[in-house]
């Protein structure tokens, strides 16, 4: 299922193959869901977060271009982490936290305990 957007580097040419676990593949495909994207788009922004970071995803995405990866960020880190922190929504503090968190216990168990946090609705 192709998700109708174009990429911000033009046409994809590239493919990557791997094999994986069962919990991976339903790790990856509940990610895809939850962000309203088919599994491969999902996957591929994945892998460019990994590698480029957010900043370079939210540059490609704001300008319809795709950024390069491997020029040199035109911003410190303290301006790029109040300016993601100002998309999602959070205090920079906030945002650090969910970075961390994200970081040390992965995608899957961030969301988790996100909807298990006291007020969210996932925990009433």
């Amino acid at each position: 299922m192709r998700s109708g957007t174009t990429n911000a580097g033009g046409k994809l040419t590239e493919e990557l193959k791997t094999m994986c676990a069962e919990p991976l593949k339903n790790a990856v495909s509940s990610l895809a869901v939850s962000s309203g994207r088919p599994v491969r788009e999902s996957m591929r922004v994945m892998l460019e977060m990994q590698c480029f970071g957010r900043l370079y995803a939210v540059r490609s995405a704001a300008t319809g271009t795709e950024a390069d990866p491997f020029e040199a960020p035109v911003v410190d880190v303290d301006d790029a982490i109040r300016a993601l922190a100002c998309m999602s929504g959070l205090s920079t503090q906030e945002y650090i936290r969910q970075a961390l968190i994200e970081h040390a216990f992965g995608l899957v168990h961030a969301q988790r305990m996100a909807q298990a946090a006291p007020g969210s609705k996932g925990a009433e």
